[in-house]
């Protein structure tokens, strides 16, 4: 990833003690490199609404959250609907949880998630 990352070597003067502190500095970017699902239910009841069924983050190449991206959730498979994004950035940073209404049929429902040119597929079953 980019940046630089190294190390600070303390030694004690008084003793043979040293420390070593590991450092990093990320070189950003506002481009969507990657989206991490951290959460998701794997089934709902059908014609449930589901809050926070996925929860999720949008980071760039250097794994640093993008938050100046609205990131869009669509059913693509099933008959899930209301499907919204919402940001939990105040809460925990860059966080993202999509809340949705699961179909009344029972059987798969496939969501993608997309930030800029960055897709990811979740699946949630309803039962």
């Amino acid at each position: 990833a980019p940046g630089c990352d190294g190390t600070v070597n303390i030694s004690s003067a008084s003793s043979a003690s040293q420390v070593r502190i590991p450092w990093w500095y990320a070189v950003t970017t506002d481009t969507p490199s990657r989206i991490s699902i951290l959460d998701q239910i794997s089934s709902g009841r059908a014609g449930s609404m589901q809050r926070e069924a996925v929860l999720f983050r949008v980071t760039d190449v250097s794994g640093v959250p993008v938050t100046v991206v609205t990131p869009v959730a669509t059913v693509v498979s099933g008959d899930a609907q209301n499907v919204t994004v919402r940001s939990l950035d105040d809460e925990v940073p860059g966080l993202f949880a999509v809340d949705l209404r699961l179909g009344i049929t029972q059987g798969t429902n496939v969501l993608e998630i997309r930030a800029g040119s960055t897709v990811v597929q979740v699946t949630i079953s309803a039962r």
